[in-house]
């Protein structure tokens, strides 16, 4: 059902604002609208454009808890007021900027240690000061490495008269790391060659002390302490962290509703009178929280509190909010996906709910699938609260009870007997028809049915409406209800054998509502007499009218055989089961071939699922909401929500 909504207005002065919407109008669902939109028979009205104050410690909150892992801290602290929450978060700040700052420290000295280590830990072997090959004045030095393809080349280039020596110092699975010794005055054709061989030169600067070999073991130990002390700074500022992640999060959770709700000011419309600032808020409530609501501030003798049951403003009339019980809230799904209903219609869930699981239940009776579906369904639904899954599973059980009544279980049509007949053999012995499918026959029949019921909700809707010229004269109108539920009637009198009615009533029954029908426009200018309605040239109106008799009634009879997929997918459904079973080499009973019994149950009921589940949306949509649903709702959405 739709939920009753009333349009609220508050006035009050500046000073009662946040009085009102912090410790009132918060509590409550309210979708705010534009005031100065809304109320445009008030002169010197003005918007609110200054800053919200609360937006930047808003940002860094979210910036602080970006990194955080909030995932499973539950906020079960009261929550602060909006000044004390940014007192929080400005301390919560400062106090991370202390932390990091000590822990930045450590980490730089880290990462300088640790590349110095990185670089002569290759070379730690070598029992020489550093300093002493740094002083050589005639021999130059260069620390590198070298690919191991490249390294055994240049062992083969090399050559006694090369004045190079290369110490090989350690080797990984790449590379030999090493030191290569020339004179100073070969030094730069002795660079040339081994650049050819691609040898990678490395840094090594005078920040280390004494022997390679005793610096690069020094350096292990500082790097060592460097990550004891790195982690305790971690530590420390992960504790905190832990500690006031609650506090800090329910500040957060404060100040968000703060600069929401001061958002909310730019909805609002400002005036003044004398020395006082009054503001003026507007927006729709549901009926019981807007009486509530009205009962709290009428207390205060400075706001001014006005509902109103019916107001269209330039937004529309009221937003929708659907109020289903809980097994129906999932088929609301189907309904917004075609569109919310207007205010003033009902809601079709429940008929959704009903129609559509009992029409995919009739396209797809299989005892075996169904309960798949039913099973997989709910279990989708339970852990991931998908609508669709939920409307799966009841869609399943339906399947089932179809399945019992066709005596169809998994393909197999010979385990249990059908409660009421099998879709492919069960044949009827029609009047003028002939032999027709029996499920072709019931499936007509019950589209028939359905088309009357969607013309009586036409008529329910176009009167909540007050559109009397569809309630009376439209083709799903009274006319068109009396039309074609004479054609129902005498098509059931005579597939029965029972005798039609006479000539004078069938001309009643179907010629003065199709007339009816016809002629709308000019009976309902001469009825409100609106003369400029009528007709200008009588000869094209006669065309015209001829090709709308035409339509209105090709679509009666087109959307009524459309109901016939229902017949020809339970019929299709027993065929396709039938080849698995071949396939299976179980036709003539018996198990057959049980893997080719599963693979095609999972192909069969995942993809005619698939497409009856389509076809079951499309009857719903076309042939049946195209008769009496208009939609065109808006959605209700409170400024509060989530």
């Amino acid at each position: 059902m739709i939920a009753r909504m009333k349009f609220i207005k508050i006035a009050a002065p500046v000073s009662k604002l946040e009085t009102v919407v912090d410790e009132y109008v918060s509590k409550y669902e309210i979708q705010i609208e534009n005031t100065v939109a809304e109320i445009d028979k008030i002169s010197n009205l003005v918007i609110h454009n200054e800053p919200n104050p609360y937006k930047e410690s808003l940002n860094r909150a979210n910036q602080m808890t970006e990194n955080m892992k909030t995932e499973g801290v539950n906020v079960t602290c009261s929550l602060p007021d909006k000044d004390e929450a940014v007192r929080i978060i400005e301390e919560f700040e400062n106090r991370l900027s202390e932390l990091g700052a000590g822990r930045n420290e450590v980490l730089a000295v880290f990462n300088k240690k640790k590349e110095l280590l990185d670089n002569i830990l290759p070379y730690s072997s070598i029992h020489y000061d550093l300093h002493k090959i740094r002083a050589f004045r005639f021999i130059k030095y260069r620390f590198g490495r070298i690919a191991k393809d490249y390294y055994k080349k240049l062992n083969d280039f090399a050559s006694e008269d090369m004045c190079s020596i290369f110490c090989e110092c350690s080797i990984d699975a790449e590379y030999v790391w090493g030191i290569y010794f020339a004179p100073a005055a070969e030094i730069e054709n002795i660079d040339a060659i081994y650049s050819e061989m691609n040898f990678e030169r490395i840094e090594i600067n005078g920040d280390y002390d004494g022997m390679i070999d005793e610096a690069a073991q020094k350096l292990k130990n500082e790097v060592v302490q460097l990550e004891n002390d790195l982690k305790k700074e971690n530590d420390r500022l992960e504790k905190y962290v832990n500690d006031n992640s609650e506090k800090l999060l329910a500040a957060r959770k404060s100040i968000e509703i703060a600069c929401r709700n001061y958002d909310l000011r730019k909805q609002f419309a400002f005036s003044k009178t004398g020395d006082t600032e009054y503001f003026i808020m507007c927006g729709w409530m549901l009926q019981d929280e807007a009486d509530k609501l009205e009962d709290e501030l009428s207390g205060d003798k400075y706001i001014t509190v006005i509902t109103e049951e019916e107001h269209k403003g330039p937004f529309g009339g009221a937003p929708i909010k659907l109020k289903n019980p809980k097994l129906l809230r999932p088929f609301e799904m189907l309904i917004k996906m075609y569109g919310l209903p207007d205010y003033r219609e009902f809601d079709p869930t429940w008929f959704v709910a009903i129609s559509y699981t009992i029409i995919f239940g009739m396209m797809f009776g299989d005892v075996g699938q169904g309960l798949c579906l039913a099973v997989a369904g709910f279990l989708i639904y339970k852990f991931k609260k998908m609508d669709l899954a939920a409307i799966i599973g009841v869609a399943g059980i339906f399947s089932t009870i179809f399945g019992f009544l066709f005596g169809s279980i998994f393909g197999y049509e010979d385990i249990i007997d059908p409660l009421w007949l099998r879709p492919a053999e069960s044949m009827a012995d029609l009047p003028f028809v002939g032999k027709m499918n029996t499920v072709f026959a019931y499936a007509i029949a019950l589209g028939m049915a359905l088309i009357l019921v969607m013309m009586v909700f036409n008529i329910v809707n176009a009167v909540r409406a007050k559109e009397f010229k569809e309630v009376l004269f439209d083709y799903n109108g009274v006319c068109g209800l009396i039309f074609y539920g004479a054609v129902v009637a005498c098509v059931v009198l005579f597939m029965t054998g029972h005798t039609l009615p006479g000539v004078a009533v069938l001309v009643v029954m179907f010629v003065v509502p199709l007339v009816l029908i016809i002629l709308k426009e000019p009976l309902m200018a001469v009825v409100f007499k609106h003369a400029e309605s009528m007709p200008k040239e009588w000869g094209v109106f006669a065309v015209q009218v001829f090709f709308e008799m035409f339509e209105i009634l090709l679509s009666y009879f087109s959307n009524t055989l459309s109901f016939v997929r229902i017949g020809g997918f339970a019929v299709s459904h027993a065929s396709m089961m039938a080849v698995v079973l071949m396939l299976a080499g179980a036709e003539n009973g018996g198990m057959g071939n049980l893997l080719v019994i599963i693979i095609g149950n999972i192909l069969v009921c995942g993809l005619e699922g698939l497409i009856v589940g389509i076809q079951v949306m499309r009857l719903e949509y076309y042939e049946m909401f195209s008769r009496f649903y208009r939609g065109g709702g808006r959605e209700f959405k409170p400024y509060n929500e989530g």
